[in-house]
């Protein structure tokens, strides 16, 4: 799923083509049942989907969001399979989200 997403993440740099994001939510879904040893993973793969969900929007604000959500799904999969470093980064990612979210949209302009 990792390989996937990373592949996601390049491509989606380039194109924001419906056909493309439902082929990577296609086979993230396909990966997550596959690949599924417990309720956790559950989490991981809704983030997964929801993270390629937001690579593909064309608004930016609307990809912040749903990248949030889904670093709050991985955040809370790491912490049930307990992977400090695992929620160390993804806080990390959560916060550095936070401050450039609330720079764009709620900072009042000096």
């Amino acid at each position: 799923m990792v390989a996937v997403s990373s592949f996601r993440f390049l491509v989606s740099m380039y194109t924001v083509n419906p056909k493309v994001k439902y082929f990577f939510l296609t086979a993230l879904f396909l990966l997550g049942i596959l690949t599924y040893d417990g309720f956790e993973d559950i989490f991981i793969t809704v983030a997964m989907l929801l993270s390629t969900f937001a690579s593909f929007h064309i608004n930016e604000k609307i990809l912040r969001q749903y990248m949030m959500v889904a670093t709050v799904l991985v955040i809370t999969h790491n912490v049930i399979i307990f992977t400090p470093a695992g929620i160390f980064i993804e806080t990390i990612f959560l916060s550095s989200n936070l401050v450039s979210y609330w720079r764009f949209y709620f900072r009042k302009n000096d």
